[in-house]
């Protein structure tokens, strides 16, 4: 993930979100804190499969993707507007929509942060939605 290089995000005085390039995170606010002691300690990992490899689960809440469990209905929107989209970065408006989709309980939950990683991750955003994205998850935690 040498894509993220180091991302930090300020929301007015307190530091909500951080990726570094050795793949440690962070992410705080007045309510919660997470951060990851070692590159080990990705969100992108579990700490243990979820399912066995090569099974398949039916229509859940979850999408389980080499064993790792991720939220269904943002990775699918993601897709969706990749593939309407083909090569041209994710915008704005549909970063919204997507972070939103994440964030639309009491909080964040590791699910939904590690969905969030893996979008970021996979898909391709222009410089303003990646920000967008990245600080409606961590206003949201």
């Amino acid at each position: 993930m040498s894509f993220f290089s180091a991302i930090s995000l300020q929301a007015g005085s307190r530091s909500v979100l951080r990726v570094s390039s050795r793949n440690t995170v962070s992410v705080s606010n007045s309510r919660r804190s997470f951060a990851s002691k070692s590159p080990m300690e990705n969100p992108l990992e579990p700490e243990a499969p979820v399912v066995a490899a090569g099974e398949k689960k039916s229509m859940s809440y979850y999408k389980v993707m080499n064993g790792i469990k991720y939220e269904r209905s943002s990775i699918e929107m993601a897709t969706a507007v990749m593939e309407k989209r083909g090569d041209k970065p994710i915008p704005v408006v549909e970063a919204k929509e997507i972070a939103n989709s994440l964030s639309d309980g009491q909080g964040v939950t590791k699910i939904e942060f590690r969905t969030a990683f893996k979008i970021l991750a996979d898909f391709k955003f222009t410089k303003e939605a990646q920000t967008v994205f990245i600080k409606i998850m961590s206003e949201a935690s």
